[in-house]
């Protein structure tokens, strides 16, 4: 079993790159569009077991910063469902027994209101939201291939994301430090914002090193 490894940021890439060096990462940027070609981009590199993985924005109470999932099932806006891999599940819940099992949701833009993150909860009982996993989800079931997701939580349910920040991101996942830092002198208050991002994104961050770690004692 070859596993390939789609993340949205760089910075999760690396993680899996550093940790697990025999495992094939490939990470194109963020969304459904780009999941799907780094997916293709894998299977074309021979690997046979599909995962997404990386930091996801939280929905459910439960789920609060630095929370592990592992999905059982993605969705996406259309109330359309895939299954993933009973046996990778079943074999990373052994390995994460304090990995929340959940429902994650795939849209195609970062979900970054309290009210927003509250509607998709009801809507879609799901404890996650990310941008790639129902894509990469999708090239695996095409490809016959199965798949899993592994996810752990940076922005919980009650966090928001402001506007001058998502404006920032670039479509590869970094950040326009430019554009931040004018927005920060137009709205000092927004470094409240700032500060408490960027630490939900460290704290999500070292937990997926550590859930990495404990996933290399598997046969990866």
């Amino acid at each position: 079993m070859t596993f390939g490894v789609v993340t949205g940021l760089p910075s999760e890439a690396k993680l899996w790159r550093k940790l697990l060096p025999n495992v094939e990462v490939a990470c194109f940027g963020m969304g459904p569009d780009a999941a799907s070609c780094a997916a293709e981009h894998l299977i074309l590199k021979g690997v046979t077991t599909l995962i997404s993985s990386g930091i996801a924005g939280g929905l459910s109470p439960q789920a609060s910063t630095g929370t592990v999932i592992i999905a059982n099932r993605a969705t996406n806006d259309d109330g359309l469902i895939l299954e993933c891999d009973s046996v990778l599940c079943a074999k990373w819940q052994e390995l994460l027994p304090y990995a929340m099992m959940g429902t994650i949701l795939t849209t195609h833009s970062v979900i970054a209101t309290i009210n927003d993150k509250s509607r998709l909860y009801e809507h879609n009982n799901a404890t996650a939201v990310d941008m790639e996993s129902f894509a990469v989800g999708q090239v695996a079931l095409k490809s016959n291939l199965p798949f899993a997701v592994l996810r752990v939580i940076a922005d919980p349910y009650n966090q928001t994301i402001a506007s001058a920040f998502l404006e920032a991101l670039r479509e590869d996942g970094t950040l326009d430090t430019k554009l931040i830092v004018k927005a920060l002198l137009a709205r000092p208050k927004l470094a409240f914002n700032g500060v408490s991002l960027a630490w939900q994104s460290h704290i999500a961050h070292n937990q997926l090193r550590m859930a990495i770690r404990a996933l290399s004692k598997f046969t990866m």
